[in-house]
């Protein structure tokens, strides 16, 4: 009698358990830690390895016109993000259509280039889920004379000298804007950076690497940077340096 006692308190006992995990397991979730080949593989710049460059969007290059993956440098991871940064002056552009002084960057023509007729050429729906929107500064800008400055990028720390890290010649296509300029020397040419803007004036890259100012109504060269989410560049080719950069299928996180 005991043991049929035994017996069927310990089938109850089973019974409840069998009951009780699937409620309790309805509740947790198979988390995808797989590494995305961007992740596995990007890095921003090193001392003795240099920079790793990415070929992402779209452009035209070529003085006919002809559209071209976008080539990009790897500054620097930053909460898993690339930012990056164009390796050409890929067109021309006013960063606003009077000299004035405004300090606001979405408020300068600039802006509405970059992130309206620019954007709207260089990315897809797909590309464009993986570029980082902010307020402040939307999906495309111009570094500021501080990041131009930051060593962790690659950059040297003076602002007025030249120096070769910041030098940038313009691809084929932005040469023929009537308003292009290169420099006969090194085929360099100048680009705007964001600063604080005194009596219409806007701070400049020069085509050795020095920083000056320009009217804001002149055409500069088109150099921007964005943020690109790690976590939906995935399926790699090429080999990540500038003859050859890597090019990544966008995918949803």
């Amino acid at each position: 009698m005991r043991c049929r006692r035994l017996f069927t308190f310990l089938l109850l006992l089973c019974l409840m358990l069998f009951a009780v995990v699937p409620a309790h397991a309805t509740g947790f979730s198979i988390v995808n830690t797989r590494e995305t080949d961007a992740e596995r593989l990007l890095r921003g710049w090193d001392d003795e390895k240099g920079y790793i460059y990415i070929g992402f969007g779209n452009y035209p290059y070529t003085a006919e016109g002809d559209i071209r993956p976008v080539t990009w440098k790897v500054l620097g991871i930053e909460n898993n993000y690339a930012f990056l940064l164009t390796q050409y002056v890929i067109d021309f552009a006013q960063y606003h259509h009077e000299k004035v002084t405004i300090e606001e960057w979405k408020l300068n023509d600039i802006y509405t280039t970059l992130n309206f007729t620019i954007r709207e050429k260089m990315f897809t729906e797909q590309e464009l889920k993986a570029v980082r929107y902010s307020e402040e500064m939307g999906w495309l800008f111009y570094l500021t004379n501080k990041q131009l400055r930051t060593e962790a990028y690659g950059f040297k720390p003076w602002q007025l000298r030249p120096q070769k890290p910041r030098e940038c010649a313009p691809t084929p296509y932005a040469m023929t804007h009537p308003e292009a300029w290169q420099d006969r020397g090194n085929g360099n040419t100048w680009y705007f950076s964001t600063g604080v803007p005194r009596r219409g004036f806007h701070n400049l890259i020069g085509y050795d690497g020095h920083t000056s100012t320009a009217a804001n109504n002149r055409y500069g060269g088109v150099r921007p940077g964005c943020y690109v989410d790690l976590a939906m560049l995935d399926n790699v080719t090429g080999s990540g340096t500038i003859e050859d950069p890597y090019l990544f299928e966008v995918v949803d996180p």
